[in-house]
């Protein structure tokens, strides 16, 4: 039962993917750190992944983001 507090940052965006960071506290106590890479892509009939540019009306709000004070 107990409440934690996730704080999620961008990393990196890069062309086609993007890097977070999450950060799991309890109270004022820091429990565990990791990252994770994602990237944008597709899987086409013939069912290989096929890495894609993230689109602009993705990316644009990432961006605005990973600009914003903290």
């Amino acid at each position: 039962d107990d409440l934690l507090d996730v704080r999620l940052t961008i990393v990196r965006r890069g062309h086609r993917s993007l890097t977070t960071r999450y950060e799991f506290w309890r109270g004022d106590v820091h429990l565990a750190t990791g990252e994770m890479k994602t990237a944008y892509c597709r899987v086409p009939d013939h069912g290989r992944l096929e890495a894609l540019d993230i689109p602009p009306e993705i990316a644009g709000p990432l961006d605005r983001l990973c600009q914003a004070p903290t």
